[in-house]
């Protein structure tokens, strides 16, 4: 017999947290540049933007490419599973994408 397909809640969830965060930084692109700079000096400061500073986007199409991207991929992984694995596995690309363009994009 054939699993009933679950809900994804966190890929919901991220995706619409996303989206907000998206639209709010079009109201003030400024602060939305000054959050995107960072450097181990800055981390140390802030630990916090390792987690915030990729949900910010550069354009319109970086949004919509990474907004696809997590619906159809995140959407089958927290099928097969489960929530926690699915968060852990974002939050670990968050984490080490964020690093590695700090280690190689700055001095």
């Amino acid at each position: 017999m054939r699993e009933s397909p679950r809900i994804p809640f966190v890929t919901i969830l991220i995706a619409l947290i996303t989206t907000t965060i998206y639209l709010l930084s079009l109201l003030n692109r400024d602060a939305m540049w000054a959050n995107l700079s960072a450097d181990w000096a800055l981390l140390y400061r802030q630990p916090w933007r390792v987690v915030t500073s990729p949900f910010l986007h550069h354009d319109f199409f970086q949004f919509l490419n990474n907004l696809v991207f997590l619906c159809l991929f995140g959407w089958q992984v927290e099928r097969k599973h489960g929530s926690i694995t699915t968060l852990g596995i974002f939050l670990g690309a968050l984490v080490t994408s964020h690093v590695l363009c700090i280690t190689f994009t700055h001095d």
